[in-house]
């Protein structure tokens, strides 16, 4: 009897041990996530490692930008800074963004966590302290299997410039573009609200994850489909998903590129179209009611597509 209760009581622990998702986490306070409400942590972030990527040598409470030269590079005239297991922090050049965090174990600019982190029950964030800046400073995450789920705490900054409606994107070089808005208030200079992004990587390969209008701030990355308590009637936490353009995007105006040429068709009321560089200077910015082209300078670029049907973005390569 003794040995089919012991037997039973295995088996039951064995279940509930693989029916929780397996999820890796990456807290930028240093916050050690336990198990419960359905998932099992791996924790990627500690105080120690987070110390060990970002402190440069300072002593806890000295003023300290995260990024700088002493980063290792990561290709010609960039940096990283590595937090393990397919999750980096890469720049450009010297800078002044930051890493803000309430935990005293960790080496910090200050303790400005930002937003309304208490309720979202977060510590600390990578802060990006310059606005519109794509491509140049950006989360890096890399996955090694196809269709990997992440859910991303972010928020942006600065954003009244752009009607209080903040794209972000996630994209993998040479592939996927996975846009997501992210909703404020017009009034909103510096929004309070910590935004839970839910996104599918659809191929294997580094994506970088950036901002080209706000200042962006990450809090954590799951490597999982992870739905958090903390939503509440005081918003402290919206949620945006995003998918791939071209298979979620009910807007049907198209912009493209041929050669040295950008094609607007199949315009069918008024459309408002931005272009960004890929560091998020805003090149163009126009309006049409009908299908048009024009020559353009060639380069790398992020055009916004915003009608009555919703907003998309696209990757324009002119030559």
């Amino acid at each position: 009897m003794k040995k089919q209760l012991l037997l039973l009581t295995l088996s039951i622990l064995l279940f509930t041990s693989l029916s929780q998702a397996q999820i890796k986490v990456w807290d930028f306070g240093g916050e050690q996530l336990v198990d419960g409400g359905g998932y099992t942590y791996t924790n990627m972030a500690t105080a120690t490692s987070i110390n060990a990527v970002c402190d440069q040598g300072a002593s806890p409470g000295t003023q300290v930008s995260l990024l700088g030269t002493s980063a290792p590079s990561y290709g010609v005239g960039y940096y990283e800074n590595d937090f393990g297991g397919g999750v980096k922090f890469v720049h450009k050049s010297v800078n002044s963004d930051r890493l803000r965090t309430n935990n005293p174990a960790i080496v910090d600019y200050d303790d400005n966590v930002g937003g309304n982190f208490a309720a979202v029950g977060v510590t600390g964030r990578i802060y990006v302290n310059s606005g519109g800046k794509g491509l140049e400073r950006t989360l890096s995450i890399t996955t090694t299997v196809p269709n990997q789920k992440v859910t991303i705490l972010a928020r942006a900054e600065n954003i009244a410039s752009n009607g209080g409606n903040i794209e972000h994107y996630l994209e993998r070089t040479g592939g996927a573009l996975l846009t997501f808005v992210l909703n404020a208030s017009a009034s909103d200079v510096n929004s309070s609200n910590i935004y839970e992004i839910h996104a599918t990587l659809p191929v294997a390969g580094e994506y970088f994850y950036y901002d080209l209008v706000g200042k962006p701030s990450w809090y954590r990355v799951y490597f999982g489909d992870v739905n958090l308590p903390t939503i509440d009637a005081s918003n402290a936490i919206g949620r945006a998903t995003a998918g791939v353009n071209d298979a979620i995007s009910k807007v049907s105006t198209n912009v493209h590129a041929i050669g040295n040429r950008v094609y607007v068709s199949n315009v069918k009321s008024s459309t408002d179209i931005k272009i960004y560089s890929i560091t998020g200077a805003l090149v163009k910015s126009f309006k049409t009611n009908s299908d048009m082209d024009f020559t353009f300078q060639s380069g790398l670029y992020i055009a916004t597509v915003k009608t009555s049907e919703g907003q998309k973005s696209v990757k324009l390569l002119t030559k």
